[in-house]
């Protein structure tokens, strides 16, 4: 059919010879533009040398520019194109070049362009036929369609699934993450449900605790808890799973499986699901003991006399301010004076004195509890703090370390000790300024008696 075509039957009065079927059938020159200008596909006709013969009314819409017989489409018309993948399109590649080269027609050919003062791209599909007359292309028909809705609907689509795919990729990379955070932490973790069952830990909490992560499982948050902080995890979760907090921090002891205790500061939060209820609860751990137990050692040695073990001259005075504000009236004070140990240092020497000093803190221990506590204030004077105790109590307690004190002597077989005692009770924060002095002067009176007896 290409062999009996050619521009001239196409844009000109028809052959009367030629079939009613053909293009160039038409009854006349007028009919055919009317018929090409009524297609909704865009439609131009090249000469083989690339300038436009005919164009019809939709090829100049689709293309936005005007109706211009001698020009080329590419160049002239100040119009690029570019491939799906963006690529500026090279002459020979053009449809319309493709064409007349290859001499077959080049079909379904997607083009980007930009109209003429307008920055929107538009896209196009493409067909180039070429009609050929003695194996020589002498026309080639361009039809397009405007198919710039199509591709927008397209990308839209690609950008949702990429969308998608970044969403799946991110949620993938993210549970990689976790389990990698998870499986490999330096602390411990432990998934538990709103009501305080183990579901899940990592290795970390496995050596921590000594228990395998499915004996875990079978064991609830209290089961590894050590009793005396329950009340403050419970309250502190509560506020977590009721939205009063995202998260909370303290410090907290841990059962093992071999029944030591371990510290641990704990950090909880919840995980919520969509309606905002709580899902999992997560406890991290971290095993503070080693520094937990350095702290506990280094506090003891500022709170305690190094000799004795009893409590030391500044956490006595500490002590003592505090009561001074009356939270535990009425209190007494017990003040204690070594007798003899300058004379003990002069005549046997100061490692007897020192056995002296320890014998005296034996006698002290024994006579008193944690509540009574008794503390090394000098070099030869102990005190002992008596919070909630009146006067009959407190002379009571002195006849009790004189019992210690002779039974110490009895039985010891170290050097005899005697103490010189004083007491003193308030029962307002106004007199308890005044009773450290006032058993400070007992002690005195009592000494003085000693050193008459001779035993001092």
């Amino acid at each position: 059919m290409y062999e009996k075509m050619t521009g001239k039957e196409l844009l000109h009065e028809p052959d009367q010879n030629k079939s009613a079927s053909g293009v160039c059938s038409l009854n006349n020159h007028e009919l055919c533009h009317c018929i090409f200008d009524a297609i909704q596909l865009g439609i131009i006709i090249h000469n083989p040398d690339g300038y436009i013969l005919f164009s019809n009314t939709k090829a100049l819409e689709i293309l936005g520019v005007d109706s211009t017989i001698q020009e080329k489409l590419t160049e002239d018309l100040g119009l690029m194109f570019f491939d799906e993948t963006d690529v500026k399109i090279e002459p020979d590649n053009f449809p319309v070049n493709r064409a007349i080269s290859e001499k077959k027609p080049v079909n379904d050919v997607v083009l980007k362009f930009c109209r003429r003062h307008m920055d929107t791209p538009c896209w196009i599909r493409v067909n180039a036929t070429p009609l050929i007359k003695h194996d020589q292309v002498e026309q080639v028909i361009i039809s397009f369609v405007d198919i710039t809705a199509e591709m927008a609907r397209i990308f839209k689509l690609k950008e949702n699934e990429e969308h998608l795919g970044t969403v799946f990729a991110a949620k993938f990379e993210t549970e990689e993450c976790f389990r990698a955070i998870f499986e490999n932490a330096t602390i411990g973790i432990l998934i538990l449900t709103p009501d305080l069952r183990i579901v899940n830990a990592n290795l970390t909490m496995e050596n921590i605790l000594g228990f395998m992560v499915d004996e875990l499982k079978s064991l609830e948050l209290w089961d590894i808890s050590f009793p005396d902080d329950y009340e403050d995890d419970r309250e502190l979760l509560q506020d977590v799973l009721e939205g009063r907090r995202q998260y909370y921090q303290f410090e907290k002891r841990y059962v093992c499986q071999n029944g030591a205790m371990i510290w641990g500061m704990l950090t909880a939060s919840s995980v919520r699901d969509k309606s905002g209820a709580p899902r999992f609860i997560v406890n991290m751990i971290e095993d503070i003991s080693a520094s937990k137990f350095a702290q506990e050692q280094l506090h003891y040695l500022n709170t305690h006399d190094s000799m004795t073990g009893l409590r030391n001259r500044a956490w006595f005075d500490d002590k003592f301010n505090h009561m001074q504000f009356g939270m535990h009236l009425p209190a007494s004070i017990i003040i204690m004076d070594l007798d003899g140990l300058k004379q003990i240092n002069d005549t046997k020497g100061h490692e007897a004195g020192d056995r002296l000093i320890i014998g005296a803190a034996t006698i002290l221990r024994e006579a008193f509890s944690d509540q009574e506590i008794a503390a090394r204030i000098g070099g030869d004077e102990f005190g002992v703090l008596l919070p909630d105790t009146d006067e009959a109590t407190a002379l009571a307690l002195l006849e009790r370390i004189r019992e210690c004190q002779a039974g110490y002597n009895e039985t010891s077989g170290q050097l005899p000790v005697f103490f010189s005692l004083g007491t003193a009770t308030a029962h307002t924060s106004d007199h308890f300024s005044k009773i450290w002095k006032e058993a400070d002067d007992g002690m005195y009176v009592e000494k003085a008696l000693h050193k008459r007896a001779g035993n001092n």
